[in-house]
């Protein structure tokens, strides 16, 4: 009847919704898995990371807000900014935090240019922190370009250690296959291998991210 067919095309959009949050990787109704998922020694999803600090997000955690009650994310333990499930800022950490316990701590950043997109509008400038815990840092759905941005370490004992300022031509990163494009953004992955920092979204090609150093 007609309550059967209403309830099939409600389901039938559901599931839409579901399917295409899913596969594009942004969305309230998606679904990810925000610890990392390996088969058979391929590492099928990296994980989901707080977009400040790099902490690893939790799988289970206690929703801070009731839009994490909704549609999932989480508040970083460490660094208190808020993130979709999709590891997508969606506030900002507070001024000196670090970390659920403990009094705040600043960290020291190099003043920065402002990064420009080829077509001259201005992008804003990076501060990302690459975590000893998870050993590489994602940055997804990013818009701009070119991209200028200070890299620091935090180790496991919590000490943030800055690695350097780079410049990365996006598009020139996708034709090298170092860098993803999905549409109108990039996604960027620098990983820390004995003590040296490399950028490249796959195991190969990858490349030291000292071949973009600004410098000084």
């Amino acid at each position: 009847g007609g309550a059967a067919a209403l309830m099939a095309i409600v389901l039938g959009v559901g599931l839409y919704l579901v399917i295409r949050d899913t596969v594009r990787g942004e969305g309230k109704f998606g679904l990810v898995s925000q610890a990392p998922v390996e088969a058979g020694g391929v590492v099928l999803h990296d994980g989901i990371i707080c977009p400040e600090c790099g902490e690893p997000a939790k799988e289970w955690r206690v929703p801070a807000s009731a839009n994490e009650v909704l549609w999932g994310g989480q508040t970083c333990g460490n660094c208190k900014t808020s993130f979709d499930k999709w590891g997508k800022r969606t506030s900002e950490a507070p001024e000196g935090s670090s970390g659920a316990s403990g009094p705040p701590r600043k960290v020291r950043s190099t003043p920065q240019p402002t990064s420009r997109t080829p077509s001259g509008a201005p992008g804003k400038p990076r501060r990302w922190t690459l975590n000893a815990n998870h050993g590489y840092y994602v940055k997804t759905g990013e818009r701009a370009e070119v991209v200028e941005l200070s890299l620091s370490y935090k180790d496991a004992n919590g000490a943030i250690t800055p690695v350097g300022r780079f410049r990365l031509d996006l598009p020139a990163l996708v034709e090298r296959d170092l860098v993803t494009r999905r549409g109108e953004v990039y996604d960027i992955k620098i990983v820390r291998d004995s003590g040296r920092y490399f950028l490249g979204v796959r195991v190969s090609p990858r490349v030291p991210l000292a071949d973009f150093a600004l410098s000084e």
